[in-house]
């Protein structure tokens, strides 16, 4: 029974991780523009994140099996942290003019003309 609940806790949290990815992606494109040079600097970001944590896992998993509750907080906390760090910046350093808000609406909502 145990088994089951640590499968279907493990398919929920890569679920609900899946999407995070993407959306945060798409967040940052409509905030300035993404090259390839952003996109690989954010994949890399991302391929060495997921990388790191395993080894932290597995390597103190056996001592104490709360180590991966505590890596789940941990990145958890510090997606939301990077999440506000990146709108206060959008919103002191961006500047919208008025080519920028036209563009975004015209993507929104298209020409029915």
């Amino acid at each position: 029974m145990e088994v089951i609940f640590q499968s279907l806790y493990s398919i929920f949290l890569g679920v609900g991780m899946s999407s995070i990815f993407g959306a945060l992606l798409g967040y940052l494109s409509e905030q300035f523009p993404v090259t390839g040079k952003v996109t690989s600097a954010f994949l890399v970001a991302a391929c060495v994140g997921e990388f790191v944590w395993p080894l932290i896992v597995g390597n103190y998993i056996a001592e104490s099996p709360q180590v991966y509750l505590t890596c789940i907080a941990i990145c958890t906390t510090m997606c939301c942290i990077l999440f506000v760090v990146i709108v206060i910046i959008n919103r002191k350093f961006v500047k919208v003019t008025q080519s920028n808000v036209d563009l975004r609406m015209s993507v929104v909502q298209p020409n029915t003309n």
